[in-house]
């Protein structure tokens, strides 16, 4: 049995771990609020926008220092240095989660997306709701590597994976649409944007899917 199994094994519930949860969770719930700010800009609401961005912006101070507490937490007790490594890769790249979501609600804020094309509306809502469910299964991943589920845990992690796919097919579509757009659909200044909003949309998938990359190394060391 690996250092990091024995670790998993005697402190499962203490206090790293569940900052660890936590940290995911908060992934989950920056993503949800992208989802909710996406479909209020379709609709106009540009002071729910600025509302959601306000608590978004707070998910992600909160998970920083969630993040710092973790690495504190790991320097007390004894790992192996690759093992302790191993779980500040998944916080941070957790954080990323957060991050690029953070990145792309703050870009939505500065465009009008109501004025854009209704294609570029579906694409938009449907990219943020998979992100959404990518980071679901994400945290959901971590979850089950904590409780040593690993079979569920590479499981779902084969799923989070051919959703950061079919997030990837839909970007392309949106890119597709962008070229085409011009002239009288909107300013050159306002699709500089939009392209700047669906690229952060898109790497929310690209970082779940680092993510559950360091979950499946995880798992194999903790099968040693």
């Amino acid at each position: 049995m690996s250092n990091l199994s024995r670790w998993f094994e005697a402190r499962r519930e203490v206090r790293v771990i569940g900052l660890i949860r936590r940290h995911a969770q908060l992934a989950l719930a920056s993503t949800e609020e992208l989802l909710k700010a996406t479909e209020f800009a379709i609709r106009g609401k540009k002071n729910e926008v600025a509302l959601s961005y306000q608590s978004q912006t707070k998910l992600d101070h909160d998970a920083d220092a969630i993040r710092r507490e973790i690495i504190v937490e790991l320097s007390k007790g004894y790992l192996a240095p690759e093992d302790r490594d191993d779980l500040i890769t998944l916080a941070r790249e957790a954080n990323w989660i957060l991050d690029y979501a953070h990145e792309a609600e703050g870009i939505l804020v500065l465009f009008d997306l109501a004025a854009m094309l209704k294609k570029i509306h579906e694409l938009a809502t449907k990219m943020s709701k998979m992100v959404r469910d990518c980071a679901k299964d994400t945290v959901q991943c971590i979850g089950l590597l904590a409780d040593k589920k690993l079979d569920e845990a590479l499981k779902l992690a084969d799923d989070v994976e051919r959703v950061e796919e079919d997030v990837d097919e839909e970007y392309r579509e949106a890119r597709k649409v962008l070229s085409e757009m011009g002239g009288e659909d909107c300013k050159v200044g306002q699709i500089i944007l939009l392209s700047q909003f669906l690229e952060a949309v898109e790497n929310v998938a690209d970082r779940c899917e680092y993510t559950i990359d360091q979950v499946r190394a995880m798992a194999v060391h903790l099968r040693r």
